[in-house]
């Protein structure tokens, strides 16, 4: 049958079918003649919830890309590993929920308690306001030390957003990104006669201030762009001039004088030549947005965290205040070490 005027799901649906059992797609190709004929056998596909690593020294990204079932757990055997990894305990963490669309309600609330120790995470109310059901945190929130910032954007909703709003709200993560999606709606599925069903919306997601999630979403607490990576490479090409770069300037006392004659050369100071940008230009545009060009023309999505954060806009910022978080609280705290020389 062919896909052309089918809708994805129609067509997934045409693929689905018991474990075990075989179908067979036939596809076209760009330059080849008839169609190529492919098997499939159907099989339970599992889908990684949990990715992450070390980003930087006493620092974890971890990405959720679905709340399913022992998401939670997963979380927390992926912490502790990177933990492990790193030497010593983690300073702080990046909670990627970008392009979450949601799961388990249950998944949500136990993400939370990772970071949350018995406070309100999310509650639900209907029609009736006296009615309202409230979800607490559970357990004994074993990173309720490590500070997080929960990096969001336009595609995560639903549980990404209940657990985002938890976090912001008890003023435990910094929200970083763009607003979310705004999916907080509870429904339930009522089956019919005739094998179809209605979805009935009962009631509504609130995070623990009250807040409204439906409609709205959630808004960070530092609204960052998805920021093109070529193009802010580009810019930061150009070289401003300094105090050392003018002609007859007072030497500092910690400078080396040039020898004569150099400072006029203008081309150690001079941007670099369009020609000489031209690789690297191309290169930071291949990488854009995660995504990587490789020799042979294929495209892979960057994993490694310590790759992404080169050209991810918005994980670089999410890491930044991260880190300056820690620098702010040790100030604060005097404990952060310094060195003064005493003037003569």
């Amino acid at each position: 049958k062919e896909t052309k005027n089918l809708s994805l799901q129609e067509a997934v649906n045409l693929m689905r079918g018991e474990k075990g059992t075989k179908v067979t797609i036939h596809v076209a190709r760009k330059g080849a003649q008839g169609l190529k004929p492919i098997e499939i056998t159907r099989d339970i596909i599992k889908v990684a919830a949990v990715k992450g690593g070390l980003i930087d020294k006493d620092y974890a990204w971890i990405r959720l890309v679905q709340f399913q079932s022992n998401t939670s757990r997963d979380v927390k055997k992926k912490l502790e590993q990177i933990a492990k990894e790193n030497g010593r305990p983690l300073v702080g963490a990046v909670i990627d929920l970008r392009n979450n669309p949601g799961g388990l309600l249950e998944e949500a609330i136990n993400v939370s308690s990772l970071f949350l120790e018995k406070v309100p995470v999310v509650s639900t109310m209907g029609r009736n306001k006296a009615k309202k059901e409230v979800e607490y945190a559970r357990g004994s929130a074993p990173f309720k030390n490590l500070k997080l910032v929960a990096l969001v954007n336009e595609a995560s909703a639903s549980a990404s957003e209940i657990v985002a709003g938890a976090l912001q709200d008890h003023k435990r993560a910094l929200v970083v990104g763009k607003p979310t999606f705004g999916k907080g709606s509870v429904q339930t599925v009522i089956d019919l006669e005739n094998k179809s069903a209605l979805k009935l919306t009962v009631a509504r997601y609130y995070t623990p201030s009250g807040t409204s999630i439906q409609g709205k979403g959630i808004t960070p607490d530092i609204e960052v762009d998805r920021i093109d990576m070529a193009a802010l490479e580009k810019a930061r090409q150009g070289k401003f001039l300094k105090e050392a770069d003018l002609e007859n300037h007072l030497v500092g006392e910690n400078e080396q004088k040039s020898e004569e004659g150099s400072g006029d050369d203008d081309s150690s100071r001079s941007p670099k030549s369009e020609d000489s940008k031209s690789n690297k230009d191309s290169k930071s545009t291949d990488r854009l947005f995660g995504v990587i060009k490789e020799k042979d023309g294929k495209k892979l999505r960057v994993e490694d965290p310590k790759e992404l954060v080169k050209i991810d806009f918005q994980l670089q910022q999410a890491m930044s205040y991260l880190k300056a978080w820690n620098l702010f609280e040790k100030v604060s705290q005097g404990t952060k070490e310094t060195s003064l020389t005493e003037a003569k």
